[in-house]
């Protein structure tokens, strides 16, 4: 049995249509659809981090990171050491596990956030900076200690050391 001819081009229209939607899918997946990556589990309002441009926007980074609970992108903004270190400092065995004790502990991520630094707290000398969360206005959550920057040979800065600070900063 032979099909009519105008089946034949039916089914010919109906196979390029397909084709082409399903192309089409594959454009619009590729370019536009979000990467949904196991640390974005916050409100996913920073895209993952490459290495920041001054030591003020890494810990600014950090703290954003850390409000939207994005373990992957907190830890990626240390050096090995210095991630060791944070855990350690905060009593956790490594830097994921930061991410989830101390994003509960945040009562307002927006401010948290938008942790003001002023320009008086970057300690910056050859290609080393320190910060003090305690010289910094920290709200909506806790403060997250002394960090110790290095600047990279791309001009990224990384964190490569962290000291834990008293929570009310008596004596920082």
């Amino acid at each position: 049995m032979k099909l009519p001819r105008f089946v034949i081009r039916w089914l010919k229209r109906l196979a390029r249509y397909t084709l082409f939607t399903l192309f089409l899918f594959a454009v619009v997946w590729y370019f536009f659809v979000e990467d949904s990556g196991s640390d974005q589990q916050g409100s996913g309002s920073r895209p993952a981090p490459s290495l920041a441009q001054t030591p003020d926007r890494a810990v600014k980074d950090l703290y954003t990171f850390v409000a939207d609970g994005r373990a992957d992108s907190v830890c990626s903004g240390f050096t090995a050491d210095a991630a060791k270190a944070f855990a350690g400092d905060l009593g956790v065995a490594d830097c994921k596990d930061v991410t989830k004790q101390l994003t509960p502990k945040i009562t307002d991520a927006q401010s948290y956030s938008e942790v003001k630094i002023p320009a008086t707290a970057i300690v910056e000398s050859a290609g080393k900076a320190e910060i003090s969360s305690c010289a910094m206005t920290v709200k909506g959550g806790p403060r997250l200690g002394k960090l110790l920057l290095t600047k990279q040979q791309d001009g990224g800065w990384i964190i490569s050391g962290h000291t834990a600070e008293p929570a009310d900063c008596q004596g920082a």
